[in-house]
């Protein structure tokens, strides 16, 4: 009876073995399957944001193709958003796209952007998060980018001399019509004509070409010449050294291009006196600001004229900060250096042209 009872229970006990071993097997596949049916998932998502992508790239090609016609053209500052852009601030990378998750909940624009992160520099999302004026140029990035690639590598990788010089087609040098007749017209320096131009290592015009573009506004105002676009002086200022690793454009390229062109340079004091006085026959003025209402490091900003309400500003990184009137006071604290910009007594119709492509 003892042996015959046995052999049922062990049985029974090998049965129960292999149910649990087929139970850890089916939770082992279950496991399985639902990490690769998220790793799907998240591939279908990262296609479909490249799908977005792809569409904009096409938009951005098929309307960029044919030669513009500048008598009809919009200008690009026309087609920005009325936003009120703030002081901007430093922030850490997550700090970063935590205020493109906040910009993003009114700006579809800026929420694809925060979404497919990875596809953008963080130098680029820092900016954006300071002013999302620029929003539909950031998300030209990719297109810009791809189309680098055929020879000229990232767009913010910098290379040869000849990459620079626009290899991409995106660093067109046409002005509309509203720029031609304007005595100062505001250029940005994060334009799609110009901001995707390489200028410097791992960066490009709308982000490190403030001084080329300050100087382009001057000398285009002075001279009406319309080859020195911002892209034009960014690749002189590269190939005649007057690009400072990890600092930006040096001080010099302020005073030694403009002679160049028959324009006479001086370095006033800071008094709202002697602005006023400059202005007032007629010259154009160049600030170097420190960290301030413009911005965390270094800066320049053209001073093209005053009212009773103060100086009236063009900042080549914000339409907003170039909408408003600006005191002494407000200026004052924040000027490192300063530059006025006059026509030479003899100068001619003839200048001096340089072909920086």
């Amino acid at each position: 009876m003892g042996r015959e009872s046995r052999t049922p229970i062990r049985t029974h006990r090998k049965t129960r073995t292999g149910a649990r071993l087929l139970s850890l097997l089916l939770a082992a596949a279950l496991l399985l399957i639902s990490i690769q049916f998220h790793r799907i998932n998240a591939q279908l998502e990262a296609l479909r944001v490249r799908l977005r992508q792809i569409e904009r790239m096409t938009d951005t090609e098929t309307e960029t193709a044919p030669p513009p016609d500048t008598s009809a053209q919009t200008d690009y500052i026309d087609t920005l958003p009325v936003l009120d852009v703030g002081k901007p601030a430093e922030r850490t990378d997550a700090e970063v796209l935590e205020q493109l998750n906040r910009l993003g909940k009114e700006n579809p624009v800026i929420a694809e952007i925060a979404a497919s992160g990875g596809d953008y520099p963080m130098a680029l999302l820092s900016a954006l998060a300071n002013n999302p004026e620029m929003a539909d140029f950031a998300a030209g990035y990719p297109a810009a980018d791809a189309n680098a690639a055929y020879g000229a590598g990232n767009v913010l990788q910098g290379g040869p001399s000849e990459q620079r010089a626009g290899k991409s087609g995106l660093s067109g040098s046409v002005l509309t019509e509203t720029e031609r007749s304007s005595q100062c017209p505001l250029f940005l320096q994060w334009d799609p004509r110009w901001g995707y131009h390489s200028y410097g290592s791992k960066s490009c015009v709308a982000l490190s070409g403030c001084g080329p573009t300050c100087l382009s506004m001057v000398l285009f105002s002075l001279t009406r010449n319309e080859t020195l676009t911002p892209d034009k002086i960014a690749d002189y200022s590269m190939e005649n050294g007057y690009y400072v690793a990890s600092t930006g454009t040096a001080w010099a390229l302020m005073e030694d291009l403009p002679e160049e062109y028959g324009i006479r340079t001086s370095t006033p004091a800071m008094s709202e006196a002697a602005m006023k006085a400059l202005l007032d026959g007629g010259a154009l003025i160049i600030c170097a600001m420190s960290r301030g209402d413009f911005t965390l490091s270094g800066h320049f900003i053209v001073i093209h004229g005053y009212d009773r309400e103060g100086f009236l500003v063009n900042d080549p990184n914000c339409l907003s900060r170039s909408r408003r009137h600006w005191t002494f006071s407000q200026l004052k604290p924040q000027t490192k250096g300063i530059w006025a910009y006059t026509k030479a007594q003899a100068q001619t119709d003839s200048y001096r042209i340089y072909d920086a492509g």
